[in-house]
């Protein structure tokens, strides 16, 4: 791999790193800020209900407190050091969902035996087979000569530094790449060689040193960190019997990645936009999209998308992994969470309010369903028929979103527009300029083709929707990955959902 830069440049860089950034918040975890009241009320409260007399609520975090968590602790079977941290807030808030909850999604149970999700069966290796011929293209260009010598470097870096290094050349405001342009590339280059050695390195060295959360009040920081810990540990719990690590780096990095998953991402989001951070629920749908400028309340489409998405892929598929309990009953709140961001009428609200960028965004939401699909279908649990807040289920949720592109209707016509059109905010792009375009190009103008959304609705398309399936066909896919630019592997996701419903498979 490239070198970063001299070690003079490196001296230099951290020294100006010290100087101006010392008050930034290091840690071997993502999640270690001093609890807010409102943490401890809610871990309070839902102790005491879950039956662990925490005493009274009032944002106290005294002995009480603690010792009604190591009771809950023990009585559920988890670890704890004693160190009563924002983890362990996520977790009993979880459990206490989960408990509460009348959605068949929360009362799954970890199985006891192992994973069983075989990547080497000989029809997952042919497909793998196509991915790699199909990304030779990617991968031998000069981008991908870009992603081999520095992203590595970038993403073991992954804090503000990353988005300075190598002399200024690439970053994520502009240039060819950064940290979420590698994410993909990294995808990418798994996927044409299979060769896992550059993301275990990457895993090896996060995991080796103080990882950074966040400067304070720096959302793009925590994004960038979270959004790292999330792609790859789905990847690596995915495809964990093909990653080559010693044994004592195998373990440092399964104790890195779950500690860091087990993360209060609604605490996290509101440390950036205190007292105006609302919550992600249907009851804000008015709020989606208007950031600023409505009544001085915010709501980060982010957090309440597609950080949120990765975050409970990533828990759920590293909890299978290694049997965690703490983060599968975490992937199963943030999983809930949602699909109860669907509206009544099948729209995930949270991407389609992004002005100009809805169908950029929206084009990912069968991506994402799909994923969650099958990490669930593989421990026998029908995703399909969960269902969110609006009562739909997982299903009508794919249908809705087959038909934005079956249909060919212009975006003004669809259940989309009414939140797209909503003021747009920084960075975003103005609607008027594709209102007038028909679904199906905008999502070919955001590399998504009907093979692609096909493969990602195959587990529906197989029960409810069978015309869906011409469009999988293997020339159709073919002509689609080697003709056409595409998605299948994103920034958000870089494990094939192809891959993991073949490996279901009997």
């Amino acid at each position: 791999m490239g070198k970063l830069h001299s070690g003079v440049n490196l001296y230099l860089m951290c020294t100006m790193f010290i100087c101006f950034f010392a008050f930034a918040a290091f840690s071997g975890e993502l999640s270690h800020e001093k609890l807010t009241k409102n943490q401890i009320k809610a871990a309070q409260s839902a102790l005491n209900e879950l039956g662990f007399d925490a005493g009274a609520v009032d944002g106290a975090l005294g002995k009480k407190t603690r010792n009604a968590y190591q009771l809950f602790a023990q009585k559920n079977g988890l670890e704890y050091d004693g160190l009563f941290s924002e983890n362990e807030v996520a977790t009993v808030r979880a459990y206490h969902h989960n408990l509460i909850s009348d959605k068949r999604l929360t009362k799954v149970e970890l199985p006891t035996g192992p994973w069983q999700m075989d990547l080497m069966k000989p029809k997952v290796m042919e497909q793998r087979k196509i991915l790699s011929r199909g990304y030779l293209g990617r991968v031998l260009d000069d981008r991908g000569k870009l992603w081999t010598e520095n992203c590595e470097n970038i993403i073991s870096n992954s804090n503000e530094v990353s988005h300075r290094i190598a002399e200024g050349n690439y970053d994520d405001k502009g240039g060819p790449l950064g940290v979420h342009a590698c994410l993909e590339g990294l995808g990418n280059i798994v996927s044409y060689t299979n060769d896992f050695s550059i993301i275990a390195s990457v895993l090896s060295n996060i995991s080796a040193h103080e990882y950074q959360k966040y400067y304070e009040k720096d959302f793009n920081g925590f994004y960038d960190a979270l959004s790292v810990v999330t792609i790859l540990a789905s990847h690596y719990a995915v495809f964990y019997n093909e990653y080559n690590l010693p044994d004592d780096v195998r373990y440092r990095v399964d104790s890195f990645l779950s500690r860091n998953l087990q993360i209060d991402i609604d605490k996290s989001r509101s440390l950036f936009a205190i007292d105006r951070v609302v919550p992600c629920v249907s009851e804000n749908f008015d709020l989606f999209g208007y950031g600023d400028q409505h009544v001085n309340r915010w709501i980060d489409n982010n957090t309440c998308g597609s950080l949120r998405w990765k975050l409970a892929n990533a828990q759920l598929a590293l909890a299978l992994r290694l049997k965690n309990k703490e983060l599968f009953e975490m992937a199963k709140y943030n999983s809930q969470k949602m699909l109860d961001l669907f509206d009544d009428q099948n729209i995930f609200v949270t991407w389609a309010a992004t002005s100009g960028w809805a169908v950029g965004y929206s084009k990912d939401t069968p991506n994402m369903l799909a994923l969650q699909s099958e990490l669930y279908e593989s421990i026998g649990f029908d995703y399909l028929t969960a269902r969110g807040e609006n009562g739909s289920t997982v299903a009508d949720y794919f249908s809705t979103y087959w038909d934005l592109w079956d249909d060919d209707l212009k975006l003004r016509d669809t259940a989309l527009y009414k939140y797209a059109k909503r003021p747009k905010r920084a960075h975003e792009r103005d609607v008027n300029e594709i209102e007038n375009k028909s679904m199906r190009q905008l999502l070919r103008e955001n590399d998504t083709h009907a093979a692609t959304l096909a493969r990602w609705m195959k587990r529906y398309a197989q029960r409810f929707n069978n015309e869906i399936l011409k469009y999988d066909e293997p020339n159709q896919f073919r002509d689609g990955i080697f003709g056409h630019p595409n998605n299948i592997i994103s920034s958000f996701n870089i494990v094939d959902v192809e891959l993991l419903r073949l490996a279901n498979e009997d």
